[in-house]
């Protein structure tokens, strides 16, 4: 199996959880370069295995950063308890990546 493969299959264990996390966390959590780790998001994100639930704004000059759960899991922070806020409604995969082609082409 290819390395890109292997680490797809990684990040999709590690969201399974529910846990919303930037490709920072992700990256920390799997022990890889943040690079590889949007490597294999962008192939879950065509895949439609992965959604972007929101995006936090840099602060001070810094970089913003999108969120990423699994599609089809309600997502949740992780320091959230379980039913203690009201979730977003899962984004529909179509609309979504017609956005997403559309801000790359932009």
């Amino acid at each position: 199996m290819r390395r890109p493969e292997r680490l797809v299959e990684r990040i999709g264990a590690l969201l399974a959880d529910g846990v919303e996390r930037t490709a920072v966390q992700i990256s920390q959590q799997l022990g890889t370069s943040r690079n590889e780790v949007l490597v294999g998001l962008r192939v879950m994100l065509a895949d439609g295995a992965l959604q972007v639930t929101r995006c936090i704004v840099g602060t001070h000059g810094g970089r913003g950063a999108r969120v990423f759960a699994r599609a089809g899991i309600p997502p949740r922070q992780e320091d959230d308890e379980p039913g203690t806020r009201a979730l977003w409604p899962l984004a529909d995969l179509v609309v979504t990546a017609a956005m997403d082609a559309f801000a790359r082409h932009a």
